[in-house]
């Protein structure tokens, strides 16, 4: 079995890594698969936000996870039969994401009836996390939106000075 977690992952935050490392001990493994949503407007190009997501995982101390780029005029269907992935993972805050993931899940299995799509249940305590809510809380000053991302969603696993160095580089690219 191999499983793919696919996202803009802009900016990665607490609760992907959440799923990502669930994902990694339900299939001993996993592709984070970087997709571009043409409807979203990108800070950082797929080949930075590879970077540094690379970099937090590695901060975090989370293993087991191969990164790739989905080509741009390429349905995660068609990645799928290519790479032999088997399974889709989903993270699911609320009925909303549930909608819109089944949606998802429909067309891909009208594309490769092979490749089932797996949810997992958002932690509790990420429940309200996004990365669109983080972006909007970089209107904050820096400080107060670095102590107050550090009480809702504190990365498992990494120092306080990474943390700080995480928050910081979130607040000066989209805070801007």
């Amino acid at each position: 079995m191999k499983a793919v977690y696919a996202g803009s992952f802009d900016p990665i935050h607490a609760g992907h890594i959440d799923i990502i490392r669930r994902a990694v001990r339900s299939f001993g493994g996993i592709t984070l698969l970087f997709a571009d949503n043409p409807s979203k407007t990108y800070l950082r190009g797929r080949n930075e936000r590879v970077k540094w997501v690379r970099e937090i995982l590695n901060q975090a101390g989370v293993n087991g996870v191969t990164i790739d780029i989905l080509p741009t005029n390429e349905f995660l269907a068609d990645y799928c039969s290519k790479n032999g992935i088997t399974h889709i993972v989903k993270g699911l805050r609320n009925g909303t994401d549930l909608e819109s993931e089944m949606t998802q899940e429909w067309y891909t299995k009208k594309m490769n009836e092979n490749v089932e799509t797996i949810y997992f249940s958002t932690n509790e305590k990420y429940k309200y996390l996004s990365s669109s809510s983080i972006k909007a809380l970089t209107k904050m000053n820096k400080q107060d939106f670095i102590n107050y991302m550090k009480k809702i969603a504190y990365i498992d696993g990494m120092s306080e000075e990474r943390m700080d160095d995480y928050l910081w580089t979130i607040h000066d690219v989209y805070g801007g």
